[in-house]
């Protein structure tokens, strides 16, 4: 992917925000799978905190993203994630979503 060539000549690895946004995303759709009707529902990334990245991700690495919901006040949902490659931990942050209607305009 073009993305790899980023900052590093010669040492591709997945940008910090991919491996952020995964896990946004994987949130989301845990999230979204609550509705009962999905279809007529958006969820949007709306703050991301304690970001830690502990470990560079090269192409072809299996990652696996773990979410786990915190709370949520009205249609604010809060989160924690992580990425790990097995065991090792590369990268966690806490981060919250909002869930609108779209039929909203």
């Amino acid at each position: 992917e073009y993305f790899f060539k980023g900052h590093f000549p010669n040492m591709p690895i997945v940008p910090g925000v991919i491996l952020i946004e995964a896990l946004a995303q994987t949130a989301g759709i845990i999230v979204a799978k609550s509705f009962s009707n999905q279809s007529e529902k958006s969820v949007l990334f709306t703050s991301v905190s304690n970001a830690k990245f502990r470990k560079p991700v090269i192409p072809n690495d299996e990652i696996v993203f773990k979410v786990k919901y915190i709370n949520h006040v009205k249609s604010i949902y809060k989160f924690s994630g992580e990425a790990k490659r097995g065991s090792e931990r590369i990268c966690d942050a806490v981060f919250s979503a909002m869930i609108i209607d779209n039929n909203l305009k």
